[in-house]
């Protein structure tokens, strides 16, 4: 995990899957240019025009703001509010490869994905 970032329980080094990387880009939520944003999908009905920051993510404000979710509640039936609100809401999404990083809250069917509406921060392929 990389000094200075937020810890999110359920995705522990958020740098090392490639959700956040470092960037001088601002924060669609809090316009601020922090050193890292969100590279993953976030899922809303909302236009958003610029990426995340780790603190937006991490004190529910991005989702909150934006209406939305960074990862898809499927898989988590049996899991407190409070679990899935802070996985929903909270931890940067991640790719599949990364997925072993909630195993223990996989549940049966594993981790599904809702279509998506609109991405923030994604980054566009080749680049």
């Amino acid at each position: 995990m990389s000094d200075g970032l937020p810890y999110f329980r359920y995705h522990p080094d958020p740098v090392a899957t490639g959700s956040i990387r470092v960037s001088a880009d601002r924060c669609v939520c809090c316009d601020r240019s922090r050193g890292w944003i969100y590279t993953a999908t976030f899922y809303t009905e909302h236009d958003i025009d610029g990426p995340f920051c780790p603190w937006c993510i991490a004190d529910g404000s991005a989702a909150e703001r934006f209406e939305g979710d960074f990862t898809d509640c499927f898989g988590l039936d049996g899991v407190s509010e409070d679990v899935v609100h802070e996985v929903t809401r909270r931890t940067p999404g991640f790719q599949l490869a990364a997925a072993a990083l909630v195993g223990p809250l996989r549940g049966r069917g594993g981790l599904g994905r809702r279509g998506r509406i609109r991405g923030a921060g994604e980054v566009p392929r080749g680049s």
